[in-house]
């Protein structure tokens, strides 16, 4: 079994605002991504991927990579995501879950993804890192933020070389690393 460390540098996690004890006491939280907009790599990711695409010899491997970047949204980074916070929630006795019908729910919308890149050989590297912006709302009254977390580059990094190589596995971890955070800070605010 791999072995995860999440490390993050400069990252900046905090409660902009609003109130998150609201959340004390309840036991599940209705979750949802959004990734709309977002910026990947300094561009929109339409050109991100269009750009990518063009990086590969044979059409079909660059069709194949825009269908597994956006299979890895719900595969890969909202797992390690939902993991991740379950696990730093369990103080709280809160479970985040796809598609519930808690009272509250939180909205993670994705604001950019830096890819980088990761030489292994000691070369320069560029860290693959994410910024989110977490809303906590009434599950039945959307329009009522009771509270907004941002986390800005965030990273997620593996003592695992061959997961480091990986573009989509940085990315997940950089998701695991933020719920992580995100739970830590909660918890903290809700004592």
């Amino acid at each position: 079994m791999a072995s995860f460390n999440f490390h993050a540098t400069a990252q900046d996690i905090k409660l902009i605002s609003g109130d998150v004890s609201v959340l004390k006491g309840q036991s599940a939280i209705s979750i949802s991504f959004v990734y709309d907009g977002m910026d990947v790599g300094g561009f929109t990711e339409e050109i991100y991927l269009k750009q990518k695409k063009s990086e590969f010899k044979k059409a079909a491997d660059g069709d194949k990579f825009v269908t597994q970047w956006k299979a890895d949204f719900k595969e890969k980074d909202e797992k390690k995501f939902i993991e991740q916070f379950n696990m730093g929630m369990k103080k709280l006795k809160l479970t985040a879950e796809k598609g519930g019908d808690s009272k509250y729910s939180m909205v993670v919308k994705t604001i950019k993804i830096e890819p980088g890149f990761f030489t292994s050989s000691g070369g320069f590297s560029r860290e693959t890192y994410i910024n989110l912006t977490i809303d906590i709302i009434e599950t039945a009254n959307p329009d009522n933020v009771l509270a907004t977390i941002k986390t800005e580059k965030v990273t997620g990094k593996s003592d695992n070389m061959v997961e480091m190589k990986d573009q989509q596995t940085r990315i997940a971890l950089a998701y695991g690393a933020s719920a992580a955070e995100t739970a830590k800070l909660i918890v903290k605010l809700c004592k």
